[in-house]
This record gives C-alpha cells, structure tokens and sequence, in this order.
C-alpha cells in the first residue's frame, strides 16, 4: 500500500495520544500533524493524475461498514473499541484493498478514492471523528446526500484540419 508504507507506516494505538472513547481529544485532531500531509494518499511520481471514485462508508458506534457500489450490501466491517483512531489504519488498508481490486486507472494516472460517508443515528460521532482523523490525509471524505460536483471538460480547440487528398 502506497500511502501507508511511505507517509510514516502504520501507528499502533499507543501511539496516538489520549486513546480512550469515541470522543477523546486524540480523534479531534488530523493525523496528518503526525504521520504527514496525504500519508494515505496512493499518488505516486510516476502516477500524478487523481481519478476520483467513490467509497460507501457507513458509520456506526460499535463499526465502520463499507459497503459494496450498489449501497446495499456490506462488503467489510472494521470493529470500533473505544477510540475512532484505533480503526484507521485497518480502514485504510481495507480502502486501499478495495482500489487494488478496480485495476489500472490509465497511464500517469491513479485511483482518488473518496469516501463517502453516512451514519446511524448512533455513529454520528463517528463520522464526525472520521472526517477530522482523515482530514489532510490524501483520502477525500464527503457526506452521503452532498451533491456529486460535475465540471465540464474544456472545449476542444483544433490546430490543424485533416484535409482529404483528391
């Protein structure tokens, strides 16, 4: 895994400070102040170009599920004990796992996966706690319902006409 390997590897929960509950000041801070900015980002030299998907997550108090395309089905659950920290790095693996599996994304280009997340009415918390943590961490987060953004390509500006030979 890319991002993981390179950015500072993988922090056990010891090394995240305050590790406790749900709502400890540890998962109020990015851990982009920690391990670096996009420390699980899967950009490369060689692959410069994002290309964006998206990652149903669904947060709950006890469990982050992702979930398969279609939203219906859950494809991993990641157990939460105490403190949202503790899961990341299983999470990210397990994104991580989940863009290995969608191929090549083209010629100096990568897989952006951004995660879009809902929640229980229990797991709100753990949202909340999610998006900050991965905040600055190379993984884009947005909340399921927000509108998808769609920019329009550039127009095609021709330089040279292909002439027909008579």
């Amino acid at each position: 895994m890319p991002g993981l390997m390179q950015r500072g590897g993988a922090a056990g929960p010891g090394g995240q400070p305050g590790a406790g509950s749900a709502s400890s000041a540890s998962a109020s801070v990015s851990l982009a102040k920690s391990r670096g900015s996009n420390w699980a980002s899967l950009a490369t030299q060689d692959r410069p170009i994002p290309i964006t998907r998206p990652i149903q997550i669904e947060c709950d108090l006890d469990e982050l599920r992702l979930l398969e395309d279609g939203g219906r089905r859950i494809r991993t659950r990641i157990p939460v004990d105490g403190d949202t920290a503790t899961a990341i790095d299983p999470l990210v693996k397990a994104v991580h796992a989940r863009v290995g599996e969608w191929g090549l994304a083209g010629d100096r280009m990568y897989w952006k996966p951004q995660l879009v997340l809902s929640a229980t009415p229990a797991g709100r918390s753990r949202r909340d706690d999610l998006e900050r943590l991965l905040a600055d961490s190379g993984l884009d987060t947005r909340h399921n319902g927000e509108e998808d953004e769609i920019r329009n390509l550039p127009p095609v500006q021709r330089t040279s006409y292909l002439q027909e030979e008579r």
